[in-house]
């Protein structure tokens, strides 16, 4: 169980995570961005506004 507290860092192909923090989207685009189980922060945070409140639904 130690791997649930284990710090994952990453630097992708092209050490382009390292240039995304002085540059813009336009000028330097991420590789593969929402792949896997990374997604589009804004998006995904409007969902989770909008199915806070929602009951959980149980299927047996």
């Amino acid at each position: 169980r130690r791997f649930l507290y284990f710090l994952f860092i990453a630097l992708d192909a092209c050490f382009r995570l390292k240039r995304r923090m002085v540059s813009s989207e336009l000028r330097d685009p991420g590789l593969g961005t929402d792949w896997s189980y990374f997604v589009e922060q804004e998006p995904y945070h409007q969902y989770l506004l909008a199915t806070t409140n929602e009951t959980e639904v149980r299927v047996n």
